[in-house]
């Protein structure tokens, strides 16, 4: 193989420090020169690009986190021959240059990079460090599919085509380091090699022209990407609470469990955290607890398994009825270090049949309000209401409900028109303000009851049902009275003829008197004539 560095010899040399970048360390013959902002030239030295005063191998990273969709080939494999770049697989291009007149091939001045993601591979063609342009192909035609602007700086200054250019050729011989001996042969030729684990890379050249021609080469890694949760078909469950009578009732923990599978493409360690998140319960607060654990973590192969518990005491869902149900929503994090996923475990708690359940009971009973029938009045209105008040000892919401059409009954002789019927039977309506109380209504108008006489009465009951979590039930009976009142008799004017000196004697027919009530006519006093 050939391409763009000039190295003899290559070791595992010291560390010097840690640095950012996505660079973990390098040795004391390299340096970090990555710009914090602004511009940079990566020209070769005798065209005014980037120098070192110790005339150190210099590492640059050009592009963090590149997550374009593509495939990518190299000039030269190192961890893979291809791969495939998308949001969940992002990479980093860096370039890794010799830019000065010196010569760096002894095991004593070689360079030495470790990344803290795997190397993919690297260009080592002059063509293939440019700003622009189609990658040259060195043996794998693949790579001309691919841009130089894909991995490049588009802040940058990057040599032009022609002698700019030449001035970064490189000849060279590249190899796996995997046992931990550099295979050196002095043949004059530049040398880079990567570590087993696909981090590290040596590099060892020299640089022949006094004019400062420069090795260059674009090193191509994964870069961070955060886990991510690749199925997750078991994340809910229930537990219900043990009836009355079980024989572990009170005593038993309630459990289930279930597992997602996780991915971390950079093959990170990742550790897994939980949070109570929110219950459809009324106190805001969960009955049980969950817990989340690595069943496989991602180093090995870049996936893995999360498992989840939750546990909760029989005791604690003591006060649930049969029927009764809520569920919690719990949140699991897996995180790599750098970022994190999340997702949601739900949970639904069952309640259960309590065999010593006691019925609800009426603690404010309605007030039966009596109504008089109103004097001389052809349309009446009716209204009137109040608040039923409930109790049970364990449900703080019965279901409270009303009679669709109330009774509606007459005393003795006392017949209602249908009209009449059907409008006190809709007059009363409830309302159940779910806190076991409701408020019941009487509402209703353009009534005739100048029929009632004194005695008659008419009664409008409604029965109000209050029902528990267990279907035991109590009631209580809305009743108004509605009492005739007597009208007075009514009269015409009318004319009499009668002969002179002739006695009359009147009848009753003749005063044209009436009796809305049907009372019957006691007397007649004459006032004048």
């Amino acid at each position: 193989n050939s391409g763009p560095i000039e190295a003899n010899t290559i070791e595992a040399w010291d560390y010097q420090y840690s640095l950012a970048n996505g660079i973990a360390s390098v040795n004391s013959n390299t340096v970090d020169k990555t710009p914090s902002s602004g511009s940079l030239n990566l020209k070769a030295a005798a065209d005014g690009g980037i120098t070192d005063s110790q005339d150190r191998w210099m590492v640059i990273l050009e592009q963090s986190n590149i997550t374009t969709a593509d495939t990518l080939y190299f000039d030269q494999n190192v961890s893979v021959s291809s791969y495939n770049v998308s949001s969940s697989t992002p990479v980093a291009s860096y370039i890794v240059t010799l830019n000065d007149d010196v010569a760096r091939r002894t095991q004593s001045t070689g360079g030495q990079v470790t990344f803290e993601y795997d190397i993919l591979g690297f260009y080592t063609h002059k063509n293939n460090t440019l700003k622009t342009g189609t990658l040259q192909s060195t043996g794998n035609n693949n790579v001309t599919t691919l841009s130089n602007s894909y991995f490049s700086n588009s802040s940058w200054t990057y040599p032009s085509a022609g002698t700019q250019t030449n001035k970064r050729d490189l000849e060279g011989t590249f190899g796996s380091y995997g046992n931990g001996n550099w295979v050196w042969s002095a043949d004059g030729n530049d040398h880079a090699a990567w570590s087993s684990d696909s981090r590290t890379l040596y590099l060892a050249a020299k640089n022949g022209n006094s004019t400062g021609t420069g090795d260059f080469i674009r090193v191509i890694t994964k870069w961070q990407s955060p886990p991510t949760v690749t199925s997750a078909t078991d994340v809910s469950g229930s537990v219900t609470e043990l009836t009355d009578g079980h024989a572990n009732e009170n005593t038993a923990t309630l459990t289930d469990t279930g597992s997602f599978a996780i991915a971390d493409s950079n093959g990170d360690t990742v550790t897994v955290s939980r949070a109570f998140s929110s219950t459809t319960h009324s106190s805001n607060s969960a009955f049980g607890d969950l817990t989340a654990t690595i069943a496989n973590n991602t180093t090995t192969d870049g996936t893995g398994q999360i498992n989840w518990t939750y546990s909760v005491d029989d005791s604690d869902l003591d006060a649930l009825d049969a029927g009764e149900s809520y569920v919690e929503t719990w949140t699991i994090t897996v995180s790599d270090g750098s970022a994190s996923v999340t997702q949601n475990v739900t949970v639904t708690i069952n309640g259960a049949a309590d065999s010593n359940n006691e019925a609800p009971t009426v603690s404010t009973a309605a007030v039966d309000p009596t109504v008089n029938e109103a004097v001389d009045a052809s349309s009446q209105a009716l209204s009137g209401g109040g608040t039923i008040v409930f109790g049970d000892d364990t449900d703080n919401s019965l279901t409270i409900t009303a009679q669709t059409n109330s009774t509606v009954s007459a005393s003795s002789g006392v017949t209602l028109s249908n009209s009449l019927q059907n409008a006190l039977a809709a007059s009363i309506t409830l309302s159940d303000k779910g806190d076991n109380t409701a408020d019941w209504t009487l509402n209703t108008d353009g009534l005739d009851l100048d029929f009632l006489a004194v005695g008659d009465s008419i009664t409008i009951q409604n029965v109000v049902t209050a029902t528990d979590d267990d279907g035991e039930t109590v009631t209580d009976t809305i009743t108004v009275t509605i009492n005739g009142t007597n009208d007075a008799p009514t009269a015409a004017n009318n004319t009499v003829t009668t002969n002179e000196d002739t006695a009359h004697t009147f009848a009753a027919s003749e005063f044209n008197f009436a009796d809305v009530d049907g009372d019957s006519l006691d007397h007649v006093t004459i006032a004048t004539l």
